[in-house]
């Protein structure tokens, strides 16, 4: 890819946001993904159509934020924000977390972080 001076993937802050955005919404989607049964009757739960939307919303912000985005920046966001909701979540509903885990979370988003800047 040609370098231009008029470039303006590398001085916007947009895809990173849409890549966080993105990064929420697969995570929420993945949490419903735990509480569905599988069956015949899939189609007819509101968590299910709710997750597809989630899904669908989320892979589009991923595909928008890697058009306008370096990929280099977009990826760990998108990953460091669907580790950050995945564990908030899991929190949230009752499960305790080790200390490694702990510390193994805060390792990610500060490299999630790092790798975020310019």
């Amino acid at each position: 890819m040609t370098k231009h001076s008029n470039d303006t993937r590398r001085h916007s802050n947009g895809p990173v946001v849409t890549a966080i955005a993105s990064g929420i919404l697969l995570a929420a989607a993945a949490s419903l993904v735990k509480g569905i049964v599988f069956g015949i009757s899939i189609l007819l739960m509101p968590q299910t159509w709710m997750l597809t939307l989630l899904a669908l919303t989320g892979f589009y912000l991923i595909q928008n934020s890697m058009h306008k985005g370096m990929a280099s920046v977009v990826m760990p966001v998108i990953t460091g924000a669907t580790i950050a909701v995945s564990s908030a979540i899991a929190v949230l509903s009752g499960e305790r977390l080790s200390y490694m885990q702990i510390t193994g979370i805060l390792l990610i988003l500060f490299g999630t972080f790092l790798g975020a800047l310019k």
